[in-house]
């Protein structure tokens, strides 16, 4: 439930950041979450992958789910570095040759 809540307000954040740029909020809305889930999947995939191969014991349910919510986070933050290195298209530039005309 804390993950849905926090998932959202990420998600409003986002969508701010993307419309103050000009940009459409719901794609990188969009994007945040399957980010956030698929760095989840991936890096809970992994670990426990790694911990059967390694240990051949039973699996830390704790901690593949620890682990887990640090790859969202990951993921979450590639979307925030991607949405910060977005053009602003709110600006508009008048060229020389424009003003001219």
């Amino acid at each position: 439930m804390l993950e849905l809540m926090l998932l959202y307000r990420l998600c409003i954040w986002i969508g701010s950041r993307a419309s103050e740029k000009g940009q459409s909020a719901i794609r990188y809305q969009c994007m945040l979450i399957l980010y956030w889930i698929g760095g989840e999947f991936g890096t809970a995939l992994v670990a426990s992958t790694l911990f059967a191969f390694l240990y051949g014991e039973e699996i830390p349910y704790l901690f593949i789910y620890l682990v887990a919510y640090i790859g969202g986070s990951i993921g979450a933050s590639l979307v925030f570095k991607i949405v910060a290195k977005l053009p602003d298209l709110n600006t508009t530039e008048v060229r020389a040759s424009d003003a001219n005309a």
